[in-house]
């Protein structure tokens, strides 16, 4: 990694950050660090360009925000339509989602102008289960925007041992399970994320519900 020139953000004992450059490809990473200096992780290696674009983004350079154990940041750059992106991930490095592509604006003389901006520079504030920040370039008069994104919900699972680790990205929802697709689904009772669920035990189904 090289040039982490964005903030940090604080969970525990645990820093994650950004870089703006570094990485396997060169394009930047997302890191996390223990307060002490110990344990340095290298969660996401921004991916290398195929005709000016990538699925990731590239040159981070605002910092994360943290919800429960999801991380959100913006690709300053690139991403599947060459004007930067929004991501997600897991804080152990998995699950890396992209959720939104910034689309370009018209070609040159102009006006250089679209709905939702370009180019995100700064970085994200998370109210609720919405996702605020900045376009720099782009918006209605070419100028920029201020934007905000609904953050879908996601359910993530992840197999360890004898067990599967299920974890969402919004505390208001909560884990129900029924004995077939078609059953009655009722809450598990403490199910909050990460949830761990034996595959020793009876099959059963499982899904996410906004708590009433």
């Amino acid at each position: 990694m090289a040039l982490p020139s964005s903030g940090l953000v604080l969970s525990g004992n645990t820093l994650y950050g950004t870089a703006e450059f570094g990485g396997s490809a060169g394009k930047g990473t997302v890191f996390a660090v223990n307060a002490d200096g110990t344990d340095f992780t290298n969660l996401h290696n921004f991916s290398a360009l195929n005709n000016y674009t990538n699925e990731d983004g590239t040159n981070p350079q605002a910092g994360l925000v943290l919800s429960g154990r999801t991380l959100y940041g913006v690709g300053y750059n690139v991403g599947s339509e060459g004007y930067g992106m929004i991501f997600a991930l897991d804080t152990n490095g998995s699950h890396f989602v992209n959720l939104y592509n910034f689309v370009g604006v018209p070609p040159s003389p102009g006006p250089y102008t679209n709905s939702a901006g370009t180019y995100p520079y700064g970085g994200l504030l998370l109210s609720g289960n919405n996702l605020y920040g900045t376009g720099n370039d782009g918006g209605n008069s070419g100028n920029g925007t201020v934007f905000k994104l609904v953050i879908p919900i996601t359910l993530f699972y992840q197999n360890i041992g004898n067990a599967i680790v299920y974890s969402w990205n919004d505390p208001s929802f909560v884990l129900q399970s029924a004995p077939a697709v078609t059953g009655t689904y009722t809450n598990i009772a403490s199910a909050t994320s990460p949830y761990t669920n034996s595959i020793t035990g009876v099959q059963r189904y499982l899904r996410l519900l906004v708590s009433q």
